[in-house]
């Protein structure tokens, strides 16, 4: 395997399939069962933004209200899906979907006790962030291949993220 340093060079030079540098699997993304209570909240929740909604009038929010209950419920009870994650010499592929570099915008890895993921800025409008799970891989060895790829940009969680695990979504 060439130096580190060479894999971009030789990324752009080859006229080979791409040379995989790491890949492991792991759920794609932290599952927390749902107790009744929680589904009771969802809906008490719902039931009030239905009742604000009628309140004020608004049709528009009315309808919103019980699809909301609705996508929480189908969500909420949603289990992982166990994926793999790629990275290789000329992107990242997570289960069959191949994000080239010239896609993506740059990495953190986050490695708190609570979260232990790649957040991977993407220049896609719809998706703007990717996160891998680490699962049990070194941050260093993945650190050590992506920046020859991409630049390491420290990030902060999103508002949604910190909300969604306050919530066990």
């Amino acid at each position: 395997m060439p130096a580190l340093l060479d894999l971009k060079r030789d990324a752009v030079n080859s006229d080979s399939t791409p040379t995989q540098l790491i890949s492991w699997e792991a759920e794609e993304f932290s599952y927390s069962p749902k107790t009744k209570e929680w589904f009771i909240a969802a809906a008490i929740f719902s039931a009030g933004v239905l009742a604000v909604s009628i309140i004020t009038k608004n049709l528009l929010l009315g309808i919103m209200a019980p699809l909301m209950f609705f996508l929480l419920s189908v969500y909420g009870a949603k289990k992982p899906r166990k994926l793999r994650y790629t990275i290789t010499t000329e992107g990242i592929v997570i289960g069959n979907r191949l994000w080239k570099y010239n896609e993506l915008k740059s990495f953190w890895i986050f490695t708190e006790p609570h979260i232990r993921e790649i957040t991977i800025e993407n220049r896609a409008a719809l998706l703007p962030r990717l996160n891998l799970p680490l699962g049990e891989n070194d941050p260093l060895k993945i650190k050590e291949i992506l920046v020859n790829f991409l630049p390491e940009v420290e990030q902060q969680e999103t508002l949604s993220d910190i909300f969604t695990r306050k919530i066990k979504f």
